[in-house]
């Protein structure tokens, strides 16, 4: 015999809102996927969307699956971000155009690289901000001249070469 409990529990709702989620990594998208928002702002949406996945059974439930899907694919945050650390240099790499000046492969693509990695290491929020960066304090800005810059870019790729 089942007695009722007052734990809270994943509705049909809950469940596409979640999946919607996992697919595209937007709480707000997924929210309007799941509920009718037709009448909602886009603030009201998102924090909506923000109050549904604040709930403890919900982030349990979108934890359950994400394990599950990391443990289906065998991939770890680490393994994520050594690949595309790896893009990141491997599109910085210089080539020559057409008139022979040296440019990077693919310089948008490193960019992307790049930003994904510092939105998993947690270094995309503003300095003194919840991340705090990798120091937490002020960032200091260098400019190179050309020559300083490609001075720099080749001891760069001799390094990844190592």
């Amino acid at each position: 015999m089942s007695y009722p409990t007052n734990e809270p529990r994943i509705t049909a709702k809950n469940t596409e809102l979640i999946k919607h989620y996992l697919l595209h990594g937007n709480k707000a998208a997924a929210y309007r996927h799941a509920y009718n928002c037709s009448t909602m702002t886009d603030g009201t949406a998102y924090s909506k969307a923000n109050e549904v996945f604040n709930k403890p059974h919900v982030q349990a439930e979108v934890m359950k699956h994400q394990m599950a899907l990391q443990k289906r694919f065998e991939v770890t945050a680490e393994d994520l971000q050594k690949f595309l650390l790896g893009v990141a240099r491997r599109c910085m790499k210089d080539k020559k155009d057409n008139h022979g000046n040296l440019v990077p492969v693919a310089p948008a693509v490193s960019v992307s690289a790049i930003a994904e990695l510092n939105r998993m290491l947690g270094f995309h929020a503003a300095p003194g901000g919840p991340a705090g960066g990798a120091t937490g304090g002020e960032r200091e800005v260098i400019e190179l001249d050309p020559s300083q810059y490609r001075r720099v870019r080749t001891e760069m790729m001799i390094e990844d070469d190592l």
